[in-house]
């Protein structure tokens, strides 16, 4: 996978929630990044996710950040919640799971044009 790629939007998200520590936060990314053993497939659609102009992923991970922020009303133990591992892993679960639902929706694509043709 395209790491640069991978990091470029992560660091991007990072900025609409800077209490979130950048250098731990991509280091965790990348290690739970590997663990998922993406194939070349899939690879290929979260590159074509991490580069679609409507920004998807970082949608996802915006509206699923506030409303994890919401449900759990922090107020103004939020800058220090982000700062913890826990914070950190929760960033990095909700991108990682944007990652999955893009690779959802791209293979459902796939297969809905591979039937509408055939």
């Amino acid at each position: 996978m395209n790491r640069e790629i991978l990091l470029r939007a992560f660091k991007e998200i990072l900025n609409e929630f800077p209490a979130l520590p950048p250098g731990k936060a991509k280091e965790v990314l990348l290690s739970e990044a590997q663990k998922k053993n993406y194939d070349l497939q899939d690879e290929a659609f979260i590159e074509k996710a991490l580069e679609d102009e409507t920004r998807p992923i970082e949608s996802y991970f915006r509206d699923a950040m506030l409303d994890y922020l919401q449900k759990n009303d922090l107020g103004d133990g939020l800058e220090e919640f982000l700062g913890t591992d826990e914070g950190t892993a929760l960033a990095v679960g909700i991108f990682l799971t944007g990652l999955e639902k893009a690779i959802d929706f791209y293979y459902n694509a796939v297969i809905a044009m591979h039937f509408s043709t055939s």
